[in-house]
């Protein structure tokens, strides 16, 4: 081992006792002292720091105001309402755009309104006679306000129908359809739809309460002079709220088929009370489509009188008080039944022009007749001019089958 110059080995002695007295202080110093320095420092220890006060600041200024959004609200979504009510306004959303109103002048300041509806694609409309018995000119107002010049195609006095036809029908407007008046119950939901006092597009729900009635008349002359009496058979009976300006307008039932067309009430106020009467689609099929081809209809008939009921103090009197039927009270001269020799009452009674003695009819072809409405709606809606039908007849006891060739109503 060599030996440390002179110079280095005095330098190494003034070092070493530094080094020394270091290492004794490190043993000096206690462990709680060596932990205190690595702890994290308290919250006292912190001072806090105060967050600069935010300054306005002036909005930029644009050349000119942004624009106004609109917010539209989203869709309320379609919902099936409950039960009849969503029938009902299907029905009403399927027929109302067929509806019309039609506005008739008659040459003077005041105008009359009906109601009708489209029968078909060629602008046919359906309404009553006596809407546009006196029409000078004819206006057809649609439910969605467009309007259009009517002209009469013909009418019938004794049903109370008439045909008008427009040049155009709006866009989206679809005919009626015409349903079986056969089949109709007492107890069914109807409606009927209209212009009840200019009222656009009314609604009215009710239900039949009454088929097979019949309704008596005037018809008038093409000189407004009432021409005789008539009776009207296959008239449906409603509690459907029908008023004045309802008069053409459909019956329908729940499918949005035209049962019958809203014909008169029954009232002592002129307003309904109640009871509204239309007549029987099957019987508007028939009139309607011989209007249409020809300009008139020409009833089968059959030349007796008769009468729905009676007492039984009266059918005691007459001779019929077990016998079924239909009474004739009287033969018209001239006409099919006296030409087929159908007896009418003869034998004097207590009740006045109540005879009796006459023949009761049981059937026609073959199908039992109860009432004389019975009769008479087979006859309108069965059998035309110049058919020969053969009716069932009792006459004192016996029955007999009586052929009749039917005639044009005079």
């Amino acid at each position: 081992m060599s030996a440390l110059p002179p110079a280095a080995a005095r330098q190494a002695l003034r070092v070493v006792p530094g080094l020394l007295l270091l290492a004794m202080l490190a043993c000096t110093i206690r462990p709680e002292a060596i932990a205190a320095v690595f702890e994290e420092p308290t919250a006292t220890a912190l001072r806090p720091t105060r967050t600069p006060k935010p300054q306005p600041t002036q909005p930029a200024v644009l050349p000119t105001q942004p624009p106004v959004l609109d917010v539209v609200a989203p869709p309320t979504p379609v919902v099936a309402l409950p039960g009849i009510q969503q029938s009902l306004v299907d029905v009403y959303a399927l027929a109302n755009t067929a509806v019309v109103s039609i506005l008739v002048s008659a040459g003077t300041d005041k105008a009359e309104e009906g109601s009708g509806f489209l029968y078909d694609s060629s602008g046919h409309i359906i309404t009553n006679e006596h809407v546009v018995r006196t029409a000078q000119s004819i206006e057809v107002s649609f439910a969605s306000g467009e309007k259009v010049a009517g002209r009469l195609v013909g009418s019938d006095a004794n049903s109370d129908l008439a045909v008008i036809v427009v040049e155009r029908v709006p866009a989206g407007v679809v005919a009626l359809r015409l349903g079986d008046s056969d089949r109709v119950q007492v107890g069914q939901q109807v409606v009927a739809i209209g212009n009840p006092f200019g009222l656009r597009g009314t609604m009215s729900l009710g239900i039949v309460s009454g088929i097979g009635r019949m309704l008596s008349g005037s018809p008038a002359d093409q000189s407004g002079a009432v021409s005789g009496t008539y009776t009207m058979p296959d008239i449906i009976q409603t509690d459907a709220a029908i008023n004045p300006g309802n008069s053409g307008g459909p019956l329908l039932n729940l499918s949005g088929e035209v049962i019958g067309v809203n014909k008169a009430i029954y009232s002592d106020s002129g307003v309904n009370s109640g009871v509204g009467f239309a007549i029987g689609a099957n019987v508007v099929r028939r009139v309607a489509t011989a209007l249409i081809l020809t300009g008139k209809y020409e009833y089968p008939y059959l030349g007796i009188v008769g009468q729905d009921e009676y007492s039984m103090a009266e059918r005691q009197a007459l001779g019929i008080a077990a016998q079924p039927g239909v009474y004739v009270v009287s033969v018209l001269a001239d006409g099919p039944a006296a030409a087929a020799g159908l007896r009418g009452g003869s034998i004097r009674t207590a009740f006045g022009i109540l005879q009796g003695g006459g023949d009761v009819i049981t059937a026609v072809e073959g199908l039992p007749v109860m009432q004389f409405s019975d009769l008479l709606s087979y006859l309108a809606k069965n059998t035309k001019v110049g058919q020969t039908v053969r009716l069932t007849v009792w006459r004192a006891g016996t029955l007999l089958q009586v052929d009749v060739r039917l005639t044009a109503r005079p």
